[in-house]
């Protein structure tokens, strides 16, 4: 069989952010293994955008390539938010891995 990649798992979830803060999303997905991670941020209304270090058109909230990590038992998304106030941000992502060799 050829290898390939196999989508182990996906979720959703929300976050808060402070106006000039940082926060990090942590999910545990237990894999045994670093899996490729593909997040997703809700950054505007109805909107999401793919990777980190992203932003959105006036750069004031955005998930954060720098402090974001990819782990055997879990994951972490940085996200940071200069918006003149409170922000709740909702972030998607799927977790995939080769299924053979």
């Amino acid at each position: 069989q050829e290898g390939g990649l196999k989508v182990f798992s996906d979720g959703l979830g929300t976050i808060g952010i402070a106006n000039n803060g940082t926060s990090f999303a942590t999910i545990s997905h237990n894999l045994g293994f670093k899996p490729m991670v593909i997040p997703y941020a809700e950054l505007v209304s109805n909107q999401w955008y793919l990777g980190v270090g992203i932003h959105y058109a006036s750069e004031t909230v955005w998930m954060n390539g720098t402090g974001s990590s990819v782990g055997t038992d879990n994951f972490v998304l940085r996200f940071n938010n200069q918006s003149g106030g409170s922000v709740n941000v909702r972030y998607k992502y799927f977790l995939l891995g080769n299924i053979g060799t």
